[in-house]
């Protein structure tokens, strides 16, 4: 009974739910239609997605904010980047800089590197420079920050791989080495892809080939001795991949390409068992972004950001933005709990996708018996905001943290272990839908009431 009652209950309420559209077109108030170069990078500690633009006719770079709507100009305090900068940027998590590395000239022959705080632009002067000891211009190169070895990775047209501590670059010496940048690009006008990323799921560096009809998602082993790229797997089916934009977004492996020219759809793909399979994006990019687009992850808002100048150079910088919490399922915990101990819930196997089934188990049940509430809310019960202090009812220190539409009873085992299967129907149209559950049990004595209750749990319906 208890393994179809979520099928009952998620029918039931399909006609208070409408399935989220992943795309949703945005024209920013602000014209950004002169900016001839600009790169984007998410500051995860400000929670600020970030585009730095080289617009034409200004002495140094500008660097904008986007929330959501449109693109907020930062102050930098002091100095800034010179504007003849052909730059690229990577996010560094552990020291929360943006690390901004390119040629500081016209003629783009002399390295630069610069941090960026937040508030303040930093020249870092290094001893030693990617494209030092090579002809100039600088070549087309790609970055992209390694989480585990928290270090910056470049790599150029001259197949060479770099790493930034924060205070040098480093050379690495990879064998083999991917085909990541073309040695043909000497500039990156003219190598507008965006090849490296960070894995969701171990943090090291990836990097999609650009071989049409053999790509291969190399993967940089930084801490190996020699260093790596080791191939992992073979790339999607991908139509122009030396065009394309390679971003990662959230914790199950979600890669999206994004196309760089016309005539070309996005393609978005999860990564399972060592394989991509893609997934419907739903109704796209009616045009695309064309001139020089960029693409960056934002984990905060769940969104990829997607801009660029579509038809030609004079046009406006236009978003396009893909929200992941659209297609991806969520198992996330929230609140807290109360007692002593207080009740743990949790997902111990499943995920929430249409057709799985989702066993949720409840811990430290102190008497055998808890009941778990399933809700289609966290912030309102009727009139009542939530969270809801139930002291009112004698649990002292107790939040209801869900609206808790069902109840579902269970009996705990001998270690005071409770578990339920939800089996979630297997309906396309039950994709984004989020499911608030929370378990509450006796426990004499605890409080007035002789309650006690779990954190709340968050189950969303993804379509991985």
């Amino acid at each position: 009974m208890q393994r179809g009652l979520l099928v009952a209950v998620v029918c039931s309420s399909l006609n208070s739910f409408a399935m989220a559209q992943p795309w949703t077109f945005v024209d920013p108030p602000t014209s950004l239609s002169q900016s001839a170069r600009y790169e984007m990078v998410h500051d995860s500690a400000r929670g600020d997605t970030l585009l730095v633009a080289r617009n034409v006719g200004q002495s140094s770079l500008s660097i904008y904010a986007w929330n959501g709507l449109d693109f907020v100009l930062r102050q930098p305090v002091g100095l800034a980047p010179g504007d003849a900068l052909d730059f690229r940027l990577a996010y560094d998590e552990a020291r929360a800089v943006t690390v901004l590395f390119g040629a500081s000239d016209v003629g783009g022959t002399t390295p630069e590197t610069w941090q960026w705080d937040g508030s303040v632009w930093q020249r870092v002067v290094t001893a030693n420079e990617p494209f030092a000891n090579l002809a100039s211009p600088l070549g087309a190169f790609h970055m992209a920050y390694d989480a585990e070895r928290q270090r910056v990775v470049l790599v150029n047209s001259a197949s060479e791989t770099w790493e930034f501590d924060g205070v040098d670059w480093t050379q690495r010496f990879p064998e083999p080495f991917p085909d990541l940048v073309s040695p043909s690009s000497s500039s990156i006008s003219s190598d507008i892809g965006q090849r490296l990323a960070t894995d969701p799921q171990n943090g090291r560096v990836i990097g999609l080939d650009q071989a049409t009809g053999s790509q291969q998602l190399w993967e940089f082993e930084s801490g190996a001795m020699p260093a790596t790229w080791t191939p992992r797997i073979s790339g999607p089916d991908v139509f122009g991949a030396d065009r394309v934009l390679l971003v990662s977004a959230g914790d199950a492996g979600l890669y999206a390409f994004l196309p760089t020219f016309a005539l070309v759809g996005a393609q978005v793909f999860v990564r399972e068992n060592d394989a991509f399979q893609e997934i419907d994006v739903g109704p796209g990019p009616f045009y695309q972004l064309d001139v020089q687009p960029r693409a960056v992850y934002d984990p905060t808002r769940e969104v990829i950001v997607y801009a660029g100048v579509a038809g030609s150079p004079d046009g406006d910088l236009v978003v396009w933005e893909y929200d992941v919490r659209a297609v991806g399922s969520v198992v996330r915990p929230y609140g807290t709990g109360c007692g002593s101990p207080a009740l743990e819930l949790d997902a111990e196997s499943g995920r929430p996708i249409p057709g799985d089934t989702v066993e949720l188990v409840t811990r430290q049940v102190p008497i055998g018996v808890a009941v778990t509430y399933l809700g289609f809310a966290r912030d309102q019960l009727g009139t009542s905001p939530l969270p809801l202090p139930l002291d009112f009812l004698g649990a002292t220190g107790c939040f209801l943290d869900t609206s808790g539409e069902v109840a579902v009873p269970n009996t705990a085992t001998s270690n005071s272990i409770g578990t339920i299967s939800l089996t979630v129907p297997d309906s396309p149209a039950l994709v984004g839908v989020s499911l608030f559950c929370q378990s509450f049990a006796p426990a004499p004595g605890q409080n007035p009431a002789s309650l006690i209750a779990s954190n709340g749990l968050e189950l969303r319906l993804g379509d991985f």
